[in-house]
């Protein structure tokens, strides 16, 4: 007969599906949300090579942004923004972005489950 090794009942396989998802943080969300909609006291100055980096950084996040709404996109205004935010604001701001429109790294899989692609193209009926 053959030493059968470990077999059996051994919960060693991990159970990714049953992982926590990350909870939403609300401040930071709703801090991120003030950044976006202009609402929060710009920063008086900051440095040039500040404001050239943020710009940089807002471009692409805005990039991204219009992949899935235009609007959004628009919305987000670089000019007045680069520059105007200390590093929190800009943490606050693509951590809300990705929550709310990106929907990266599965900040709450059961919210996105229920915004699945319900949109159809109805931009060519004129």
């Amino acid at each position: 007969g053959g030493g059968g090794g470990f077999r059996g009942g051994g919960g060693f396989r991990g159970k990714v599906e049953e992982r926590e998802p990350r909870k939403v943080s609300t401040e930071r969300f709703e801090k991120g949300q003030a950044v976006f909609e202009g609402k929060i006291e710009a920063k008086s100055r900051v440095s040039f090579s500040v404001k050239n980096s943020q710009s940089r950084n807002l471009i692409q996040l805005q990039r991204r942004l219009a992949k899935v709404s235009k609007a959004a996109a628009d919305k987000l205004d670089v000019e007045k923004l680069a520059g105007s935010m200390s590093s929190n604001d800009f943490r606050a701001l693509r951590y809300y972005i990705d929550v709310r429109y990106l929907k990266t790294d599965n900040y709450n899989s059961e919210f996105n489950e229920k915004k699945k692609k319900k949109k159809k193209k109805s931009s060519d009926d004129e």
